[in-house]
């Protein structure tokens, strides 16, 4: 019932690195959390953009137990403009000051 936070460390503030930068962030990201006692049930995903011709993606940590202020100041840490919050019906966008962008049913499938 908790939600599940999506965080990246990819491509900071928009800024493309890498292969090699990007999954050496990625692993860091990763250490983190690891080091979070309320950090819990750490999944790597792959983070789409929703719009069918974007071709852009990038490695993301889903983590649960944090709590929406927590994963934000984790995507500020990482220079992240935004994280997602999981809930079991809705995908939320949520922006570095912690402002709600967009909220999507969650697929089914």
């Amino acid at each position: 019932s908790t939600p599940a936070h999506v965080i990246s460390a990819e491509n900071p503030y928009e800024h493309f690195l890498g292969e090699e930068e990007n999954s050496r962030r990625t692993n860091i990201l990763e250490k983190y959390l690891r080091s979070r006692p309320y950090a819990k049930d750490l999944v790597k995903v792959l983070g789409r953009s929703a719009d069918p011709n974007s071709i852009w993606q990038e490695e993301c940590w889903a983590v649960s137990g944090l709590t929406r202020s927590q994963a934000v100041e984790i995507g500020r840490l990482f220079q992240q403009r935004a994280i997602f919050e999981l809930t079991e019906d809705t995908t939320m966008v949520i922006s570095s000051d912690e402002t709600v962008m967009n909220t999507s049913p969650r697929c089914s499938d």
